[in-house]
C-alpha cells in the first residue's frame, strides 16, 4: 500500500502487513491500512501518512543519519504532548519508539 511512492520500497513504513501489525497492538483493536503515503517536502526527519479503518495518523521518524539530539523523535513526543496540555491545537501524540522497533529507527506516531 506504497500510494506510488517508489523510494519507500523495501522499507517497514510502506509495508500495510507490518503497519497493520503494529497499529493493532498499540490501539487495541484490528486495524486495516488503507495507504501510506511519505511526504515529498522535508530534508530532515521523515514524515509518513497513514490511513487506517481506525483514522488518520502520522508517523514521524527519524532520518537514517540519525537526529541532532535536540531534535530526537522522544523530544519531539514531549514537546507535543506538553504544548497540547497547555490547550494549543497541536496533534494528540499516541506513541513512540525510542529504538525503532518494528521500523528501525526512533519514531513517533500523532493524529492528523
Amino acid at each position: 500500500m506504497n500510494d506510488g511512492v517508489a523510494s519507500a520500497r523495501g522499507d517497514t513504513l510502506a509495508d500495510a502487513t507490518v503497519l497493520a501489525d503494529l497499529f493493532s497492538r498499540h490501539l487495541g483493536a484490528a486495524t486495516t491500512i488503507t495507504a501510506v503515503r511519505r511526504s515529498a517536502l522535508g530534508n530532515g526527519q521523515e514524515t509518513w501518512f497513514v490511513d487506517t479503518n481506525a483514522g488518520a495518523f502520522v508517523v514521524r521518524r527519524s532520518a537514517i543519519g540519525g537526529p541532532l539530539t535536540w531534535t530526537s523523535r522522544a523530544t519531539e513526543f514531549a514537546a507535543l504532548d506538553e504544548l497540547r496540555s497547555t490547550g494549543l491545537p497541536v496533534p494528540r501524540v499516541l506513541w513512540h519508539e525510542p529504538d525503532g522497533g518494528t521500523l528501525v529507527r526512533a519514531y513517533l506516531v500523532m493524529e492528523r
